[in-house]
């Protein structure tokens, strides 16, 4: 049979579909003449940057450049395929739909769930690898990248005092230089930001894209995790590297992550149910019916709490230079 071509469509948001780009490699190792065509869907934004009418076209500029995809594209509300180098000449041979997550797998491996299911998943591995089309030369000055001003009050949904924990930064690292990134803090693509992120040697801020593209670019992160559980998305647990995730304390957390309904995968689950696993809440609610205050787990996450994970990435970081 000769060359197939195979098409990936995931229906999420801009990190999920960068990490779905992961299966493109294992495709590879199981059909390695495919033409791999990697699609989103038409309405896909920039959280950073809603209103950007181009927003899909910078996440397709940085899907593009992702290891061996050869084509990327939309769908639009027709169901029509749109691809930017008009590659696709006849339906494709293989459609892969990245379309929910499975909370006992993690985010990762919830894009690599039809893949698994043919090539096995022993062959398979979660640590990400992503390119931003050039390579990384490092700042001279200790450089930490940190989300800008609307990613951190629209998921923390609180004003936390980061004087504080960029000054805790300052006294470890004194010449340390604090630059934020994102379509919220520049004018600049996506791609200048995520360019702009390979040059520095930590990333800081909510779990999101950027989180996971600096854990894919061998950055270290220290992120602020979400309502779901840090095993589930956070790079700590799925990458190599000095990575840390920030949870609210024992005694400001419910402890059971009560408002994540589970969704156990299955074979045939898969193929049927659609959507991410089922929460009470909005990923970063501010409000939990499972606590007496009534705070959820990310409204309780303190200064202090990221403090404390900067000081443990700092250790490791230290222990390794010496």
């Amino acid at each position: 049979m000769g060359r197939k071509t195979i098409l990936i469509f995931n229906s999420q948001a801009t990190g999920d579909c960068l990490i779905g780009t992961h299966a493109a490699r294992f495709i590879k190792q199981a059909y390695p003449d495919s033409h791999i065509i990697f699609c989103v869907r038409q309405n896909l934004t920039l959280t950073t940057a809603e209103n950007n009418k181009n927003g899909i076209f910078e996440v397709l500029e940085i899907l593009e450049l992702q290891e061996h995809i050869d084509d990327v594209g939309f769908i639009d509300f027709q169901g029509n395929v749109n691809t930017k180098n008009n590659s696709l000449t006849s339906s494709p041979d293989i459609i892969y739909q990245q379309h929910g997550w499975f909370s006992d797998l993690g985010v990762v491996k919830s894009a690599l769930i039809e893949v698994a299911e043919e090539i096995g998943w022993n062959n398979i591995h979660t640590e990400t690898k992503f390119s931003v089309g050039e390579e990384a030369h490092k700042y001279s000055q200790f450089t930490v990248a940190t989300a800008g001003p609307l990613d951190w009050n629209r998921k923390l949904n609180k004003n936390l005092d980061y004087g504080k924990i960029f000054n805790y930064l300052r006294s470890i690292i004194p010449d340390v230089r604090i630059l934020p990134l994102g379509r919220d803090v520049s004018d600049s693509s996506y791609l200048t930001s995520l360019r702009e992120l390979n040059k520095c040697h930590m990333y800081l801020g909510p779990m999101g894209s950027m989180t996971a593209m600096a854990a894919g670019l061998g950055i270290d992160t220290i992120n602020i995790c979400s309502v779901f559980p840090p095993t589930f998305d956070s790079p700590e647990f799925y990458h190599s590297g000095n990575h840390h995730s920030v949870t609210a304390k024992e005694d400001k957390h419910c402890g059971t992550y009560a408002c994540i309904k589970p969704a156990f995968y299955k074979k045939e689950y898969s193929k049927t149910k659609i959507g991410n696993p089922e929460t009470e809440y909005p990923f970063w609610t501010s409000t939990c019916g499972y606590r007496e205050d009534k705070k959820s787990c990310v409204i309780n996450i303190t200064e202090d709490d990221i403090i404390e994970k900067i000081d443990k990435w700092f250790k490791q970081l230290h222990s390794k230079i010496k």
